[in-house]
């Protein structure tokens, strides 16, 4: 059974405490009540809570509004005052609700050098939007706390996706694994991904682009990037894409 806002707010004080290192609070229907202590709780001097887990709290079937406030309290507690927050895993995926105004606040936390310590960030299906995505593009660009980022399933515009892409060949950039399907990435996207994946500055090992209608002319040059020296890819999933019959592109 789900636990309710008196248990949910208990397990906030032992957040605060540092009693927890690891919580999995997936579809249990959090309250705004006990986000916001969740998120004071992430904020606080002796919280040592290396994972969080708070996937489909924040969703719905229905047109329902957007609901950003969860998500940004919870961003907010990743940049404490005066010393260092203990998260380095949060899962946030199919939270639908969040919006853009959710990755504009977790993509400012990640960049806040000395206080965020988050390593691995999932945002799938959060309706992050256009100005979500390009936030976060900003922050691999110039330089983020971040080695793993989930972003898949967002339906962001083609410029928006190819943004993230590009920033892979930043210097600053240290992701590692990129989660970025069914995002509109079409052939300038997947030309972009292509060209960051032949970059000596690209950190990348696991790459999943799937259901990007990338098309044969995207799909040869992504072949080809994997051939180069430079590339440090390791896994990739790029299935339902429409290569067709391009030589070489990847199946």
């Amino acid at each position: 059974s789900r636990p309710g806002a008196a248990e949910l707010l208990a397990l906030a004080g032992k957040v605060a405490s540092g009693d927890l290192v690891s919580l999995n609070l997936a579809n249990v229907g959090i309250c705004d009540e006990a986000a916001l202590a969740l998120a004071d709780a992430l904020g606080a001097g002796s919280c040592a809570l290396l994972a969080l887990n708070v996937r489909g709290n924040w969703s719905t079937m229905e047109d329902d509004e957007v609901d950003p406030r969860g998500g940004v309290a919870l961003a907010k507690g990743l940049r404490p005052a005066g010393h260092n927050s203990s998260i380095a895993e949060l899962d946030g995926g199919g939270n639908n609700r969040w919006g853009s105004e959710v990755a504009v606040a977790f993509a400012a936390a990640v960049r806040t050098p000395g206080t965020c310590s988050l390593l691995a960030l999932d945002l799938q299906g959060c309706a992050i939007g256009d100005t979500g995505a390009t936030a976060i593009a900003s922050a691999l660009q110039e330089g983020c706390s971040l080695t793993s980022l989930g972003i898949g399933w967002n339906q962001l515009s083609t410029d928006a996706s190819t943004a993230v892409a590009l920033a892979l060949q930043s210097p600053a950039c240290k992701l590692q694994r990129l989660g970025h399907w069914r995002n509109n990435l079409r052939e300038t996207g997947g030309r972009a991904i292509a060209a960051s994946l032949a970059s000596a500055h690209c950190c990348l090992t696991e790459l999943d682009i799937g259901w990007n209608e990338l098309g044969p002319v995207a799909g040869l040059a992504i072949a080809r990037a994997l051939a180069s020296p430079d590339c440090k890819l390791t896994k990739l999933v790029a299935g339902n894409n429409a290569f067709g019959s391009a030589a070489g592109a990847p199946h």
